[in-house]
């Protein structure tokens, strides 16, 4: 198939897949009763599964890599064995299964947007729905002792506020060669494990906490988000640090 996206667990795109198959089912029974001399039902299936192979090109949608078929090589194929004897036949249903590649590029691009619509990105209870079995891992060796307490946390992420975050990488490179002075430094010293995302999203994500607990950095795949919060998330002793 031309088009690969994997989204853990994203129940919208699982009802956009079903949908999309649904689809092609249709085309292929619509002709299929359209016709007068009926084919073979398991060659009918066959030739529409070979017409999806096609030759296809890498894009970015709505910030998603996709692929978009071109030539479609399953058809050709089908074309050369079938040619002198019942090309004729199936030759539609073999345009069906190439077609359907810009089904499921159409379905998918439905599902990326409902999917934007209905989690919120910018919301940080997107990411931690549930937190009530999550654990507070040390990561540095200059993390300090805390007290966790999934219920405190959870009535303060209301005060999470998205801050620009494009220092991060800098952050990243200040605290990770040892030999530096800023080692000693780590802005996320504490991760957050066992958290789930909001159920159906999908979201696969990794959290980490700012030193004085009061700042929440969270990966996914494809970008990361710093939140932070006026009053802290967790019990964290806080020691004075060189800037």
């Amino acid at each position: 198939m031309a088009l690969q996206l994997e989204f853990p667990q994203n129940v919208i795109l699982i009802m956009a897949t079903i949908l999309g198959w649904g689809v092609v089912f249709y085309l292929i029974l619509r002709q299929y009763k359209k016709m007068k001399e009926k084919p073979v039902l398991w060659k009918m299936l066959f030739a529409s599964l070979v017409g999806i192979f096609s030759t296809s090109g890498n894009f970015i949608i709505l910030a998603t890599p996709v692929k978009i078929a071109f030539l479609p090589l399953g058809v050709w194929l089908l074309y050369f064995f079938l040619r002198n004897g019942s090309w004729n036949t199936y030759r539609k249903f073999a345009w069906i299964g190439f077609l359907s590649n810009y089904t499921f590029l159409g379905t998918t691009l439905l599902a990326i947007m409902l999917h934007q619509a209905v989690y919120d990105q910018s919301n940080p209870s997107t990411y931690l729905a549930n937190t009530e079995k999550a654990q507070i891992v040390s990561i540095h060796p200059s993390a300090s002792d805390v007290n966790w307490d999934y219920i405190v946390f959870e009535n303060r992420m209301h005060t999470l506020e998205l801050k620009q975050s494009q220092n991060t990488l800098n952050w990243y490179y200040d605290s990770n060669v040892v030999s530096e002075v800023n080692y000693g430094n780590e802005r996320f010293p504490y991760a957050l494990i066992g958290a789930k995302s909001s159920w159906g999203s999908g979201y696969d994500t990794s959290v980490y906490l700012e030193f004085d607990g009061r700042g929440v950095l969270i990966q996914t795949p494809e970008r990361h988000y710093y939140f932070r919060s006026e009053e802290p998330l967790m019990d964290v002793e806080v020691t004075a640090r060189e800037n």
